[in-house]
């Protein structure tokens, strides 16, 4: 039998490693619902990296079926993006951070030295939390400062001229619950919403489900992530 409370006392790339992969993810199923029901549509993709790694939505979006504005803030993984959806229609990247202000941020990553000099899993790690590093097992001298282009969400569908949001995938290490209030606060919110949970405290975890609830949203989890859609869109299943 798998040792699932070995889990808790695991760093989250640790939990990766040892969890077997699932075969398809509930964002992956909304994602062909949505695509099979509807023509088009927009995706807003926040935390990129470089468009493989653990990324749910990127067999989707190479397709080029869909609108999608995919939004990485750290140079070396976004050139990686530049290489991985090049040529591919529909496709417009914003090397920026998703942040409650338009300007510059400051986040922090792992040097990709030393013993991570080889390992992918650096790259998926960078937040604007130093401690969310460290929770990680990476120690201090081996995280490196860095100043990023920052911009809000209004502020990035304004700049694409976007009234009406379809899919807003979220994983930024930890800033998830702030992304997707800001998501909330929309006009028109989005559809779907996929974003990571696992980083969430307790008391995030239940201010967020309380604001997708009076929003009208019901959800679902996975591992690692929350899938989170209008009660109406829902309903539309059972019709």
């Amino acid at each position: 039998m798998f040792p699932f409370r070995n889990l808790f006392h695991d760093t989250r790339r640790q939990r990766r490693r040892a969890v077997p992969p699932s075969t398809f993810s509930s964002v992956q199923l909304a994602l062909a619902y949505l695509l099979e029901r509807t023509q088009g549509g927009t995706l807003i993709q926040i935390g990129a990296c470089n468009g493989a790694a653990g990324d749910p939505v990127s067999h989707f979006v190479r397709r080029g079926v869909i609108q999608a504005i995919l939004v990485e803030p750290v140079t070396s993984n976004f050139e990686k993006l530049q290489q991985t959806y090049a040529g591919v229609p529909g496709v417009s990247l914003v090397q920026a951070a998703i942040a409650h202000h338009d300007g510059v941020a400051t986040m922090y990553r792992v040097r990709a030295a030393g013993r991570w000099a080889d390992d992918p899993w650096v790259s998926q790690v960078s937040s604007f939390d130093k401690k969310h590093l460290l929770r990680h097992g990476v120690r201090s001298e081996e995280i490196e400062e860095v100043t990023v282009p920052a911009i809000s969400l209004p502020s990035l569908l304004a700049r694409f001229g976007i009234e009406k949001l379809d899919v807003l995938q979220i994983d930024v290490e930890g800033f998830d619950a702030e992304v997707v209030k800001m998501a909330l606060a929309l006009p028109t919110p989005p559809d779907v919403i996929n974003f990571e949970r696992i980083h969430l405290t307790a008391l995030g975890i239940r201010e967020l489900f309380a604001s997708l609830e009076q929003s009208g949203y019901t959800w679902t989890h996975d591992f690692f992530d929350t899938l989170a859609l209008p009660k109406r869109f829902t309903q539309q299943w059972q019709a």
